[in-house]
Protein backbone atom coordinates (compact mmCIF):
# COMPACT_ATOMS: atom_id res chain seq x y z
CA UNK A 1 0.00 0.00 0.00
CA UNK A 2 1.37 3.39 -0.91
CA UNK A 3 2.13 5.92 1.84
CA UNK A 4 -0.40 8.42 0.41
CA UNK A 5 -3.16 5.81 0.27
CA UNK A 6 -2.44 4.78 3.87
CA UNK A 7 -2.69 8.40 5.07
CA UNK A 8 -5.97 8.86 3.21
CA UNK A 9 -7.51 5.81 4.91
CA UNK A 10 -6.15 6.87 8.31
CA UNK A 11 -7.63 10.36 7.91
CA UNK A 12 -11.04 8.87 7.13
CA UNK A 13 -10.95 6.62 10.19
CA UNK A 14 -10.01 9.53 12.47
CA UNK A 15 -12.75 11.72 10.97
CA UNK A 16 -15.33 9.02 11.52
CA UNK A 17 -14.18 8.56 15.13
CA UNK A 18 -14.36 12.30 15.81
CA UNK A 19 -17.86 12.49 14.31
CA UNK A 20 -19.01 9.59 16.47
CA UNK A 21 -17.61 11.22 19.61
CA UNK A 22 -19.27 14.55 18.83
CA UNK A 23 -22.66 12.88 18.36
CA UNK A 24 -23.05 10.97 21.59
CA UNK A 25 -25.90 8.46 21.54
CA UNK A 26 -28.97 9.41 23.52
CA UNK A 27 -29.79 7.42 26.67
CA UNK A 28 -31.92 4.97 24.71
CA UNK A 29 -29.35 4.41 22.02
CA UNK A 30 -26.54 4.16 24.59
CA UNK A 31 -28.09 1.00 25.98
CA UNK A 32 -27.69 -0.74 22.64
CA UNK A 33 -24.13 0.26 21.82
CA UNK A 34 -21.89 -2.81 21.54
CA UNK A 35 -24.75 -5.29 21.54
CA UNK A 36 -25.64 -7.77 18.84
CA UNK A 37 -28.63 -5.95 17.48
CA UNK A 38 -31.53 -6.22 17.12
CA UNK A 39 -35.15 -7.12 17.04
CA UNK A 40 -37.43 -4.11 16.56
CA UNK A 41 -41.03 -4.75 17.52
CA UNK A 42 -44.24 -2.80 18.00
CA UNK A 43 -46.88 -3.18 20.67
CA UNK A 44 -50.21 -1.53 19.89
CA UNK A 45 -53.09 -1.46 22.34
CA UNK A 46 -55.51 -1.70 19.40
CA UNK A 47 -53.89 -4.60 17.54
CA UNK A 48 -52.52 -6.48 20.54
CA UNK A 49 -55.53 -6.17 22.84
CA UNK A 50 -53.65 -4.69 25.77
CA UNK A 51 -55.67 -4.62 28.95
CA UNK A 52 -56.30 -1.04 30.03
CA UNK A 53 -58.28 0.83 32.70
CA UNK A 54 -59.29 4.44 33.13
CA UNK A 55 -61.17 6.57 35.65
CA UNK A 56 -61.60 10.19 36.67
CA UNK A 57 -61.74 11.90 40.03
CA UNK A 58 -61.93 15.29 41.72
CA UNK A 59 -59.21 16.87 43.82
CA UNK A 60 -58.51 20.38 45.13
CA UNK A 61 -56.17 23.03 43.81
CA UNK A 62 -55.18 26.45 45.11
CA UNK A 63 -55.71 29.05 42.39
CA UNK A 64 -53.51 31.80 43.82
CA UNK A 65 -51.15 31.52 40.81
CA UNK A 66 -53.90 32.02 38.24
CA UNK A 67 -53.95 35.07 35.99
CA UNK A 68 -57.67 35.40 36.66
CA UNK A 69 -60.01 35.89 39.58
CA UNK A 70 -63.08 33.75 38.80
CA UNK A 71 -66.69 34.49 39.73
CA UNK A 72 -69.95 32.84 38.65
CA UNK A 73 -71.74 29.52 38.10
CA UNK A 74 -71.82 27.23 35.10
CA UNK A 75 -72.91 23.59 34.89
CA UNK A 76 -71.13 21.70 37.67
CA UNK A 77 -68.88 24.56 38.83
CA UNK A 78 -69.27 27.55 41.15
CA UNK A 79 -66.54 30.19 41.50
CA UNK A 80 -66.35 32.59 44.43
CA UNK A 81 -63.69 35.25 45.03
CA UNK A 82 -61.83 36.85 47.94
CA UNK A 83 -60.25 40.31 47.58
CA UNK A 84 -58.28 42.38 50.09
CA UNK A 85 -57.09 45.82 48.98
CA UNK A 86 -53.94 47.68 49.95
CA UNK A 87 -55.18 51.06 51.17
CA UNK A 88 -52.93 53.98 52.06
CA UNK A 89 -53.55 57.74 52.12
CA UNK A 90 -51.42 60.83 52.79
CA UNK A 91 -51.19 61.74 56.47
CA UNK A 92 -53.31 64.86 56.05
CA UNK A 93 -56.23 62.88 54.61
CA UNK A 94 -55.81 60.19 57.26
CA UNK A 95 -56.14 62.79 60.01
CA UNK A 96 -59.22 64.29 58.35
CA UNK A 97 -60.88 60.87 58.23
CA UNK A 98 -59.99 59.97 61.81
CA UNK A 99 -61.32 63.34 63.00
CA UNK A 100 -64.48 62.94 60.87
CA UNK A 101 -63.57 66.08 58.94
CA UNK A 102 -63.63 64.13 55.64
CA UNK A 103 -65.94 61.45 54.32
CA UNK A 104 -65.89 58.73 51.68
CA UNK A 105 -68.76 59.66 49.37
CA UNK A 106 -68.30 56.91 46.76
CA UNK A 107 -66.78 53.41 46.84
CA UNK A 108 -66.71 51.50 43.58
CA UNK A 109 -64.87 48.31 42.64
CA UNK A 110 -63.98 47.61 39.01
CA UNK A 111 -63.23 44.12 37.71
CA UNK A 112 -62.01 44.01 34.06
CA UNK A 113 -62.91 40.77 32.27
CA UNK A 114 -60.22 38.69 30.59
CA UNK A 115 -61.96 35.32 30.33
CA UNK A 116 -65.50 33.96 29.90
CA UNK A 117 -66.71 30.41 30.50
CA UNK A 118 -70.18 29.91 29.06
CA UNK A 119 -72.34 32.13 26.88
CA UNK A 120 -71.15 35.72 27.22
CA UNK A 121 -74.76 36.92 27.04
CA UNK A 122 -75.87 34.68 29.93
CA UNK A 123 -76.70 36.18 33.32
CA UNK A 124 -74.33 36.69 36.24
CA UNK A 125 -75.22 38.21 39.59
CA UNK A 126 -73.57 37.98 42.98
CA UNK A 127 -73.50 39.25 46.54
CA UNK A 128 -70.59 40.84 48.39
CA UNK A 129 -69.77 40.19 52.04
CA UNK A 130 -67.32 41.54 54.62
CA UNK A 131 -64.72 38.92 55.59
CA UNK A 132 -64.20 38.52 59.34
CA UNK A 133 -61.01 36.46 59.59
CA UNK A 134 -57.43 36.89 58.34
CA UNK A 135 -56.41 35.02 55.19
CA UNK A 136 -53.75 34.89 52.50
CA UNK A 137 -53.87 33.79 48.88
CA UNK A 138 -52.72 30.32 49.93
CA UNK A 139 -55.35 29.90 52.67
CA UNK A 140 -58.28 28.32 50.87
CA UNK A 141 -59.32 25.81 48.26
CA UNK A 142 -62.51 23.86 47.55
CA UNK A 143 -61.95 21.61 50.57
CA UNK A 144 -61.78 24.27 53.28
CA UNK A 145 -63.58 27.36 51.96
CA UNK A 146 -66.45 26.52 54.32
CA UNK A 147 -64.23 27.64 57.21
CA UNK A 148 -64.19 31.24 55.95
CA UNK A 149 -66.02 33.63 58.30
CA UNK A 150 -67.99 36.44 56.69
CA UNK A 151 -71.00 38.65 57.41
CA UNK A 152 -74.25 37.48 55.80
CA UNK A 153 -75.20 41.07 54.89
CA UNK A 154 -74.69 42.04 51.25
CA UNK A 155 -72.60 45.24 51.27
CA UNK A 156 -72.86 45.83 47.51
CA UNK A 157 -75.15 47.90 45.31
CA UNK A 158 -75.38 49.05 41.70
CA UNK A 159 -73.92 45.83 40.32
CA UNK A 160 -73.39 45.88 36.55
CA UNK A 161 -71.90 43.14 34.38
CA UNK A 162 -70.85 43.68 30.76
CA UNK A 163 -68.64 41.67 28.42
CA UNK A 164 -65.59 43.69 29.41
CA UNK A 165 -66.21 45.03 32.91
CA UNK A 166 -68.01 44.23 36.15
CA UNK A 167 -68.57 47.07 38.60
CA UNK A 168 -70.31 47.48 41.93
CA UNK A 169 -70.40 49.83 44.89
CA UNK A 170 -69.65 48.77 48.42
CA UNK A 171 -70.87 50.61 51.50
CA UNK A 172 -68.94 53.77 52.26
CA UNK A 173 -68.82 52.83 55.92
CA UNK A 174 -66.90 49.64 55.06
CA UNK A 175 -64.30 51.41 52.92
CA UNK A 176 -63.98 54.15 55.56
CA UNK A 177 -63.27 51.52 58.22
CA UNK A 178 -60.45 50.13 56.04
CA UNK A 179 -58.88 53.59 55.65
CA UNK A 180 -59.09 54.35 59.36
CA UNK A 181 -57.61 50.96 60.24
CA UNK A 182 -54.74 51.54 57.80
CA UNK A 183 -54.14 55.03 59.24
CA UNK A 184 -53.99 53.58 62.74
CA UNK A 185 -51.48 50.94 61.54
CA UNK A 186 -53.78 48.05 62.34
CA UNK A 187 -53.95 46.63 58.82
CA UNK A 188 -54.50 43.17 60.29
CA UNK A 189 -58.15 44.09 60.76
CA UNK A 190 -58.63 44.76 57.03
CA UNK A 191 -59.84 41.39 55.77
CA UNK A 192 -61.54 42.42 52.53
CA UNK A 193 -64.62 41.09 50.80
CA UNK A 194 -66.05 37.77 49.65
CA UNK A 195 -67.99 37.58 46.36
CA UNK A 196 -70.54 34.78 46.01
CA UNK A 197 -72.43 34.11 42.74
CA UNK A 198 -76.20 33.96 42.86
CA UNK A 199 -78.00 30.69 42.19
CA UNK A 200 -79.36 31.99 38.87
CA UNK A 201 -75.96 32.76 37.37
CA UNK A 202 -75.19 30.94 34.11
CA UNK A 203 -71.59 31.84 33.32
CA UNK A 204 -68.22 32.29 34.98
CA UNK A 205 -66.03 35.31 34.34
CA UNK A 206 -62.28 35.57 34.90
CA UNK A 207 -61.10 39.02 35.97
CA UNK A 208 -57.57 40.19 35.16
CA UNK A 209 -55.09 39.91 38.01
CA UNK A 210 -51.86 39.86 36.01
CA UNK A 211 -52.56 42.61 33.47
CA UNK A 212 -50.24 45.62 33.39
CA UNK A 213 -52.90 47.94 31.99
CA UNK A 214 -56.33 46.77 33.18
CA UNK A 215 -56.53 45.35 36.65
CA UNK A 216 -58.90 45.11 39.58
CA UNK A 217 -59.26 48.42 41.41
CA UNK A 218 -61.05 49.98 44.36
CA UNK A 219 -61.88 53.60 43.54
CA UNK A 220 -62.87 55.96 46.34
CA UNK A 221 -64.02 59.57 46.26
CA UNK A 222 -63.09 61.36 49.47
CA UNK A 223 -64.50 64.79 50.26
CA UNK A 224 -63.68 67.43 52.84
CA UNK A 225 -66.40 70.04 52.62
CA UNK A 226 -65.15 73.31 51.19
CA UNK A 227 -61.55 72.03 50.91
CA UNK A 228 -61.13 69.13 48.51
CA UNK A 229 -62.79 66.28 46.65
CA UNK A 230 -60.22 63.65 45.65
CA UNK A 231 -60.46 60.37 43.76
CA UNK A 232 -58.01 57.67 44.88
CA UNK A 233 -57.56 54.14 43.56
CA UNK A 234 -56.16 51.02 45.22
CA UNK A 235 -55.03 47.62 43.92
CA UNK A 236 -55.53 44.25 45.60
CA UNK A 237 -53.08 43.20 48.26
CA UNK A 238 -54.40 39.64 48.11
CA UNK A 239 -56.94 37.92 45.88
CA UNK A 240 -58.04 34.33 45.47
CA UNK A 241 -60.62 32.30 43.57
CA UNK A 242 -62.16 29.16 44.97
CA UNK A 243 -63.97 26.88 42.52
CA UNK A 244 -66.22 24.22 43.97
CA UNK A 245 -68.30 21.69 42.09
CA UNK A 246 -69.28 18.13 41.50
CA UNK A 247 -68.14 15.69 38.84
CA UNK A 248 -69.71 16.66 35.50
CA UNK A 249 -72.46 14.61 33.91
CA UNK A 250 -70.97 12.96 30.81
CA UNK A 251 -71.37 9.77 28.79
CA UNK A 252 -70.63 6.70 30.93
CA UNK A 253 -67.93 5.71 28.41
CA UNK A 254 -66.01 8.95 28.95
CA UNK A 255 -63.26 10.08 31.24
CA UNK A 256 -62.98 13.75 32.13
CA UNK A 257 -60.35 16.40 32.68
CA UNK A 258 -61.44 19.87 33.82
CA UNK A 259 -59.22 22.78 34.79
CA UNK A 260 -60.02 25.04 37.73
CA UNK A 261 -62.39 22.52 39.30
CA UNK A 262 -59.39 20.16 39.23
CA UNK A 263 -60.94 17.03 37.77
CA UNK A 264 -58.27 14.67 36.47
CA UNK A 265 -58.14 11.19 34.97
CA UNK A 266 -55.98 8.10 35.46
CA UNK A 267 -55.04 5.74 32.64
CA UNK A 268 -53.23 2.39 32.88
CA UNK A 269 -52.02 -0.06 30.22
CA UNK A 270 -50.66 -3.56 30.75
CA UNK A 271 -47.24 -3.60 29.06
CA UNK A 272 -46.09 -6.93 30.53
CA UNK A 273 -45.65 -8.33 27.00
CA UNK A 274 -42.52 -6.20 26.60
CA UNK A 275 -39.35 -7.96 27.87
CA UNK A 276 -37.79 -6.27 30.88
CA UNK A 277 -34.47 -5.77 29.08
CA UNK A 278 -36.05 -4.04 26.07
CA UNK A 279 -35.32 -0.45 25.11
CA UNK A 280 -38.24 1.81 24.25
CA UNK A 281 -37.51 3.58 20.98
CA UNK A 282 -40.78 5.47 20.77
CA UNK A 283 -44.20 5.48 22.44
CA UNK A 284 -47.19 7.66 21.67
CA UNK A 285 -50.55 8.09 23.34
CA UNK A 286 -53.69 8.92 21.36
CA UNK A 287 -56.94 10.07 22.99
CA UNK A 288 -60.30 10.51 21.29
CA UNK A 289 -62.43 13.48 22.43
CA UNK A 290 -66.17 13.23 22.87
CA UNK A 291 -67.05 16.34 20.89
CA UNK A 292 -70.59 16.37 22.23
CA UNK A 293 -69.32 17.06 25.76
CA UNK A 294 -66.34 19.37 25.23
CA UNK A 295 -66.73 22.84 26.77
CA UNK A 296 -64.09 25.56 26.53
CA UNK A 297 -63.79 29.19 27.60
CA UNK A 298 -63.07 32.29 25.55
CA UNK A 299 -59.30 31.68 25.80
CA UNK A 300 -57.72 28.33 26.60
CA UNK A 301 -54.94 25.81 26.07
CA UNK A 302 -56.41 23.05 23.90
CA UNK A 303 -54.00 20.47 25.25
CA UNK A 304 -53.52 18.03 28.10
CA UNK A 305 -50.64 17.17 30.39
CA UNK A 306 -49.72 13.51 30.92
CA UNK A 307 -47.39 12.58 33.76
CA UNK A 308 -46.06 9.40 35.27
CA UNK A 309 -47.95 8.28 38.36
CA UNK A 310 -45.79 7.45 41.33
CA UNK A 311 -48.78 6.11 43.25
CA UNK A 312 -52.03 5.37 41.40
CA UNK A 313 -54.01 4.93 44.62
CA UNK A 314 -53.35 8.49 45.80
CA UNK A 315 -52.83 9.88 42.25
CA UNK A 316 -49.41 11.24 43.17
CA UNK A 317 -47.34 12.25 40.12
CA UNK A 318 -43.71 11.24 39.73
CA UNK A 319 -41.53 13.50 41.88
CA UNK A 320 -38.17 12.38 40.50
CA UNK A 321 -38.10 14.59 37.39
CA UNK A 322 -41.05 16.80 36.57
CA UNK A 323 -39.61 18.04 33.28
CA UNK A 324 -38.89 14.57 31.89
CA UNK A 325 -42.11 12.88 32.94
CA UNK A 326 -44.55 15.70 32.12
CA UNK A 327 -45.66 15.37 28.51
CA UNK A 328 -47.93 17.67 26.48
CA UNK A 329 -50.76 15.85 24.69
CA UNK A 330 -51.77 18.22 21.87
CA UNK A 331 -54.70 18.28 19.49
CA UNK A 332 -53.72 16.85 16.11
CA UNK A 333 -56.60 16.67 13.67
CA UNK A 334 -59.46 15.25 15.71
CA UNK A 335 -57.28 13.42 18.27
CA UNK A 336 -55.06 14.35 21.19
CA UNK A 337 -51.59 12.90 20.62
CA UNK A 338 -48.34 13.00 22.60
CA UNK A 339 -44.91 11.37 22.88
CA UNK A 340 -44.82 9.43 26.16
CA UNK A 341 -41.54 7.59 25.50
CA UNK A 342 -39.75 8.63 28.74
CA UNK A 343 -42.74 7.56 30.83
CA UNK A 344 -43.05 4.12 29.25
CA UNK A 345 -39.29 3.57 29.48
CA UNK A 346 -39.46 4.32 33.20
CA UNK A 347 -42.32 1.85 33.67
CA UNK A 348 -40.13 -0.80 32.13
CA UNK A 349 -36.80 0.02 33.79
CA UNK A 350 -38.28 0.58 37.25
CA UNK A 351 -40.63 -2.42 36.99
CA UNK A 352 -43.27 -0.13 38.48
CA UNK A 353 -46.12 0.77 36.14
CA UNK A 354 -48.64 2.86 38.07
CA UNK A 355 -50.08 4.44 34.92
CA UNK A 356 -50.61 7.98 33.71
CA UNK A 357 -52.18 11.07 35.26
CA UNK A 358 -54.07 13.27 32.77
CA UNK A 359 -54.57 16.97 33.59
CA UNK A 360 -55.43 20.12 31.67
CA UNK A 361 -52.28 21.93 30.56
CA UNK A 362 -53.77 25.27 31.67
CA UNK A 363 -55.35 23.91 34.83
CA UNK A 364 -55.14 27.28 36.65
CA UNK A 365 -56.25 29.47 33.74
CA UNK A 366 -59.88 28.52 33.18
CA UNK A 367 -62.55 25.85 33.55
CA UNK A 368 -62.06 23.93 30.30
CA UNK A 369 -63.80 20.56 30.20
CA UNK A 370 -62.15 17.79 28.18
CA UNK A 371 -64.39 14.74 27.73
CA UNK A 372 -62.39 11.81 26.37
CA UNK A 373 -63.37 8.29 25.42
CA UNK A 374 -62.23 5.93 28.15
CA UNK A 375 -61.08 2.33 28.38
CA UNK A 376 -64.62 0.92 28.33
CA UNK A 377 -65.77 2.73 25.17
CA UNK A 378 -67.95 0.37 23.11
CA UNK A 379 -66.11 1.42 19.93
CA UNK A 380 -62.66 -0.10 20.41
CA UNK A 381 -61.16 2.38 17.92
CA UNK A 382 -62.10 5.26 20.24
CA UNK A 383 -60.46 3.87 23.35
CA UNK A 384 -57.13 5.36 24.49
CA UNK A 385 -54.38 4.01 22.25
CA UNK A 386 -50.79 3.34 23.28
CA UNK A 387 -48.29 2.39 20.56
CA UNK A 388 -44.80 1.33 21.59
CA UNK A 389 -41.83 0.61 19.36
CA UNK A 390 -39.09 -1.21 21.25
CA UNK A 391 -35.83 -3.04 20.61
CA UNK A 392 -34.52 -6.25 22.09
CA UNK A 393 -31.20 -8.01 21.65
CA UNK A 394 -31.14 -11.23 19.63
Amino acid sequence: MSRNKFLLILTGVISLALYSCSNNPNPIGAQLVGSDLVNVKTLDSYADSLHQTSSYFKSSVNLSSSSYLFLGKKNNAQASALIKFYVSLPDSMNQDLIANNAQVISSIIKLPTGYTFGDSTASLDFSVHKINNPWTSSSYNADNIGALSFDPTDVSSNRTVTDSLTTFNISNSLSTSWLVAAADSVDSTIYGIYLIPSSGSQKILGYNTASTTTNITLQLIIQKAGTYTDTVSFSPLQDLSVITGSLPSVNHEDIVVQSGVEINSKLWFDISKIPSNAVINYADLTLSPDSSAQLFGSTFYNSLLASNLEDSASALPDSSSTSLYNVIISLSGNKYVGNVTPIVQKWLSSKNNQGLLLEAEGNLLGLELFALKGSNASDLQLRPRLRITYTTRK
